[in-house]
């Protein structure tokens, strides 16, 4: 059975975190998402729930190669809200942060989780363990 991808977010201000975490409950039910509000939270919920994908305004060195994650500028008056996405060898700048980027990375992380998941079929199986030089449990070297 596949899990629900978990989804992290430490945004400021507070009311954009939970406009964000609110669209994306909303639209994908599934999807577990936790807020948070400090960097130290923020850690510290990412080795708790093992999350695929983390949106904060700084994503610590320490949670970049463990998830997915979308790292928002601060809110600055008169100017748009840009952001820093990873997610799974596709990267990218974007100057105008909204909901569809965010959505695009939980895309990523829900391919990602249900390529991790799928189960292994008997003829992938056999495919794989059937090479030359394969040692198979119940027999010797061929």
């Amino acid at each position: 059975m596949q899990s629900a991808v978990r989804v992290i977010m430490a945004i400021e201000p507070r009311m954009y975190r939970e406009a964000l975490a609110s669209s994306l409950r909303e639209h994908r039910p599934e999807a577990e998402v936790s807020l948070v509000g400090s960097t130290d939270d923020l850690i510290a919920e990412v080795e708790r729930t093992g999350a695929h994908l983390i949106v904060a305004n700084e994503v610590p060195s320490a949670v970049r190669e463990a998830a997915f994650w979308i790292e928002v500028s601060e809110v600055r008056p008169g100017e748009s809200l840009g952001a820093e996405i990873s997610a799974d060898g596709y990267s990218r700048s974007v100057r105008d942060f909204h909901v569809k980027p965010a959505f695009e990375a939980l895309d990523r992380a829900e391919e990602e989780l249900v390529s991790e998941t799928s189960p292994v079929t008997a003829s992938q199986e056999e495919s794989a363990t059937s090479g030359p030089g394969t040692v198979r449990p119940d027999e010797g070297v061929r």
